[in-house]
């Protein structure tokens, strides 16, 4: 009897051990995940003040091309010299796009969160992009869950994370095409929304530095790496979480979950 009482002792304090353990091991990776969000938001600061910087460097001299430019355009020219003025303007055109992005990374604005229907979000999103998807071989696969709780958030930041990741499965997919999955669902007292392209797969090479900002996959003169960043930015400040698998096979799939808005 004695012996058998032992024994559920020594049962029951490897099961209450094992328990522990267990709740230790979660614990430590709560804390591992906290301390690495701290770390990337840490590191966008220092990063965001860097591209103001940036930013202001190059609309100073910005300004005097595009002057210039405007002035010679009023001149009597032959036809290839308007074609290098052309091209001119071109190139001084992308570098002013990307100082408004910098200064658009660097800034961002802090609106008032209010309480949000996601699939709406998600609808206008889709609008917005509907001249990239239909420009390509791309079939768009939307399904949206019925009765998501409400989530806080500002508009048309959440659109402006959503088009991101839209426009870059787009592009994933190229001129082979593929069909792009949107999907919202609920996920306990969550809402998850996912954008699944089938694409090649992001290279393994970027994936620990993917949300890093001027991290990009695209080819050189395509991109200017600030997209998925701002993703980050923008739901980390709503309070929520994204990430992402990938495979050569499949292709790549973003999610991002926020917490349902207080009843």
């Amino acid at each position: 009897m004695r012996r058998r009482q032992a024994e559920h002792r020594v049962a029951a304090l490897a099961i209450e051990n094992a328990q522990l353990f267990e709740r230790e091991q979660h614990t430590i990776e709560e804390l591992q995940q906290a301390q690495k969000q701290l770390l990337q938001s840490e590191k966008l600061a220092t990063i965001g003040q860097m591209a103001a910087g940036i930013a202001h460097e190059l609309n100073t001299p910005l300004t005097y091309i595009m002057g210039n430019l405007e002035l010679l355009e009023l001149q009597e020219l032959t036809p290839q010299q308007r074609d290098m003025l052309t091209s001119i303007a071109r190139g001084a055109e992308r570098i002013r796009t990307l100082a408004q992005r910098l200064l658009a990374f660097s800034r961002p604005a802090r609106e008032e969160l209010v309480p949000l229907s996601i699939n709406d979000v998600v609808e206008r999103t889709l609008e917005l992009c509907q001249y990239q998807i239909s420009s390509g071989r791309v079939k768009l696969d939307k399904a949206l869950a019925a009765d998501l709780p409400r989530v806080l958030g500002v508009s048309n930041q959440l659109e402006m994370a959503l088009i991101n990741l839209v426009v870059n499965a787009v592009h994933a997919m190229g001129d082979k095409g593929g069909t792009l999955a949107v999907v919202t669902r609920r996920r306990g007292d969550d809402v998850e929304i996912s954008v699944a392209d089938e694409g090649p797969g992001i290279p393994e090479k970027v994936r620990s530095s993917l949300f890093e900002p001027f991290v990009t996959t695209k080819p050189e003169g395509k991109g200017t790496g600030l997209g998925l960043s701002t993703v980050l930015m923008v739901v980390e400040r709503h309070n929520g979480h994204v990430d992402f698998d990938t495979d050569q096979s499949r292709g790549t799939t973003f999610r991002i979950t926020l917490p349902r808005a207080p009843a």
